[in-house]
């Protein structure tokens, strides 16, 4: 994050519109109050003046037939000349489903032909669905890549929201981004509907991995019931497991409490990064210098890369952000020493303190 005290600012005001929405959803009886109550100041949160039709363009034209009234987009944010993300409104009590998607699906194609506008939400004020055309080029997509609901926000959700915002907004990188979203959540529930009622085609794929016998509907009903056991029992065990370790750090490791108290101090550009404790500390120096700088630099420790996109694989602990696994099972020392690391191979010169040194 290149600026925490900003998005602590924007955090904030997120969940001051979550918290209206609670007060006044009885009161957004039509669109017009959704737009006006919750969504403008949505917008508004990211950075966009609202009451610059240079910059939040209400009822934007979105028709390949300019010979007559085109139809509509409820909004259309511009940066320049171009539109980057057009938003489609509905009224606060609706459901968000194909019908409607269908209809944005329309307009985005009239932009993205003549305008290359990439990105499309679909909201009624309190569920955001975010869309772009990542399967096939300046078609939008069926599925969103992303969506969450304003009120039950995760801390996930809101470092995802911040790159929306008008003074963070990159293309390239919220498209590639998108991608990691998109695939990750097809895993997820892809996996999520396997662990609760595995399917023919995952039993057999199963089957054929564990055992050379003919896959026989008796031999694969019996498969689905000892995948969904073992399942369960692949994640009490890691669910044990991590609980034990953690004693143990917190024991044996030399990676104590004090040890991870706020004690490590990072200096970047003239800003100071300290935390309430130190793996913390760690974890936002490298989130300022970039996830994926870090991870393409193939700094190894303890036998993995400290930056993955993938679970590692491995009881060390770790932080996730954003779509990142990093670990962070070192003490102070060798966190400083890792940091200093980067810091060289990148040519950032961080200065890199711990308090007892002082």
């Amino acid at each position: 994050m290149e600026n925490m005290e900003d998005f602590k600012k924007f955090e904030t005001q997120i969940q001051k519109i979550a918290e209206k929405i609670k007060n006044q959803k009885q009161l957004a009886t039509n669109e017009e109050a959704t737009k006006q109550a919750f969504i403008l100041p949505f917008f508004q949160a990211l950075g966009y003046d609202i009451f610059n039709l240079e910059e939040v363009f209400p009822e934007y034209g979105a028709d390949f037939q300019k010979n007559k009234k085109p139809d509509c987009v409820d909004y259309c944010i511009l940066k320049g000349d171009s539109p980057i993300l057009l938003i489609e409104c509905k009224l606060f009590s609706k459901c968000l489903e194909n019908g409607e998607k269908d209809q944005l699906k329309k307009y985005f194609s009239a932009c993205v032909a003549t305008n290359n506008s990439k990105f499309a939400i679909l909201t009624n004020g309190q569920e955001y669905k975010f869309y772009a055309d990542l399967d096939k080029d300046n078609i939008m997509d069926d599925e969103p890549f992303w969506q969450f609901s304003i009120t039950e926000i995760k801390d996930t959700d809101m470092k995802q929201l911040y790159q929306f915002r008008r003074t963070e907004f990159n293309q390239e990188e919220i498209t590639e981004n998108a991608k990691q979203l998109k695939y990750a959540g097809l895993f997820y529930e892809y996996m999520k509907k396997q662990f609760d009622n595995p399917d023919d085609d995952f039993a057999n794929f199963i089957l054929g991995k564990i055992s050379k016998e003919n896959k026989t509907e008796k031999r694969r009903e019996i498969l689905k019931s000892i995948i969904k056991n073992a399942f369960n029992q692949i994640i009490e065990e890691k669910i044990n497991k991590h609980n034990t370790i953690k004693q143990e750090n917190n024991q044996d490791n030399n990676i104590t409490d004090s040890e991870n108290s706020g004690k490590l101090i990072v200096t970047f550009n003239d800003t100071k990064i300290q935390c309430e404790n130190s793996v913390d500390t760690f974890v936002e120096t490298i989130e300022k210098i970039g996830f994926k700088k870090v991870m393409d630099l193939n700094i190894r420790y303890l036998g993995y890369n400290i930056v993955n996109t993938q679970l590692p694989n491995t009881d060390y602990s770790f932080k996730k952000r954003e779509s990142y696994f990093i670990i962070t099972h070192f003490n102070n020392p060798d966190k400083r020493k890792i940091l200093q690391n980067i810091s060289d191979k990148l040519n950032l010169n961080l200065k890199v303190e711990l308090l007892e040194d002082k």
